[in-house]
């Protein structure tokens, strides 16, 4: 739920058309004191159980905290998006420059899909599958506007049962991997591979 909030919260307070005199306006509902400090303060609340994800028990919670990494990693890439945005101008000299140090949301999705717990539970919990699917085409996205290789690890195991549509997702990520990476036989090989294993 907080993660949610941060995300809408930063979504809300980037965007020219939702702001007032009197603050955000959002569907009729007026938010004066929503900023974008907002979301900073809600992604701060995410962060103890992101942390300490390898000592949970509980499915639920452990879905939950894979769900909530997927939706801050949204938040990672609006700010990135920014971050390139302000480059390409001058910076606000009230605003000061950013810091880079951030969050690596796509290592703790990582994390979480290769924990044991996880491997567990991904045949048999839609969250889990849901948030899975999400990041590898958070991922793909990524990888596309970026021109690099995807970074996600991506389990054939993950893609076995899987939709047609994820098959090309996952299959689409093998091809951005080869494209982006060194574009070598070797690697195009693998990809095929990686490809059979899934189908």
């Amino acid at each position: 739920l907080h993660a949610i909030f941060a995300l809408a919260a930063r979504h809300l307070t980037r965007l020219p058309k939702y702001r007032t005199a009197r603050g955000i306006l959002y569907q009729g509902q007026l938010l004066p004191k929503l900023t974008t400090h907002d979301a900073v303060e809600y992604t701060l609340k995410c962060i103890p159980a992101l942390r300490d994800f390898h000592a949970i028990q509980d499915d639920d919670r452990l879905e939950c905290i894979l769900a909530t990494a997927v939706i801050l990693r949204q938040l990672e890439e609006i700010d990135d998006e920014e971050e390139e945005a302000r480059s390409d101008s001058q910076v606000d000299e009230n605003e000061g420059p950013r810091s880079k140090e951030q969050v690596n949301f796509l290592a703790i999705i990582d994390a979480v899909l290769r924990s044991p717990p996880s491997q567990t539970l991904f045949g048999r919990r839609s969250l889990i599958q849901a948030a899975y699917w999400m990041a590898v085409r958070q991922e793909l996205y990524h990888s596309f506007t970026k021109r690099h290789p995807p970074k996600m690890i991506l389990d054939p195991e993950y893609g076995r049962g899987a939709s047609r549509a994820n098959k090309i997702v996952l299959h689409t990520a093998q091809v951005a991997k080869w494209r982006w990476a060194d574009g070598s036989e070797q690697e195009w090989r693998e990809s095929t591979i990686f490809t059979l294993k899934r189908a």
